[in-house]
């Protein structure tokens, strides 16, 4: 969100449409021009192109942590992979509250009801204002944020402009 007053400015002949979504929708089927997304699977008849591979890392609020929950998105996936990815043994039991999207789970935290799962790119402005704090230090990266399109739709001049990062 805090890059789309800049790409509007950038591009104001685009119209823009964000509907958050479970899945991806299907591009061939008209169901969206494009897509940005936290994978990077491959569909046939559709491109694609890797917008950031963020460190991700854990955030709460800052206060005691000892006994703080994991929160977590739509399961406990993320959380798996972060601690294999960083060479630690996962808990034998995940709890915590799974709150479905990634803005809910960084909400959650600043409020003080455990530790997400975050990016600079999710989180950066409240680790900015001090609302959060990460915890330790991470060099995983999990999945990449990749734009989709249509394969026939790519060079389309707004594609074009929407795939840029930045």
């Amino acid at each position: 969100m805090p890059r789309l007053d800049a790409f509007r400015s950038l591009h104001p002949a685009i119209e823009i449409t964000l509907r958050p979504t479970d899945g991806q929708p299907d591009l061939l089927a008209f169901e969206a021009d494009a897509a940005i997304g936290y994978d990077s699977l491959k569909r046939v008849g559709v491109q694609q192109a890797m917008l950031a591979n963020p460190r991700v890392f854990p955030v709460a609020k800052p206060a005691d942590l000892i006994a703080a929950p994991l929160i977590h998105e739509e399961s406990h996936d993320q959380w798996l992979a972060s601690f294999a990815t960083a060479g630690v043994d996962a808990p034998a039991r995940l709890g915590g509250p799974r709150l479905w999207h990634a803005h809910l789970a960084i909400e959650a935290a600043k409020l003080g009801q455990g530790v997400a799962l975050a990016n600079d790119l999710i989180a950066g402005r409240d680790l900015a204002t001090g609302e959060l704090v990460e915890i330790g230090t991470s060099s995983v990266a999990l999945s990449p944020y990749v734009f989709s399109a249509k394969r026939g739709r790519w060079k389309e001049p707004a594609v074009e402009r929407a795939k840029r990062p930045g």
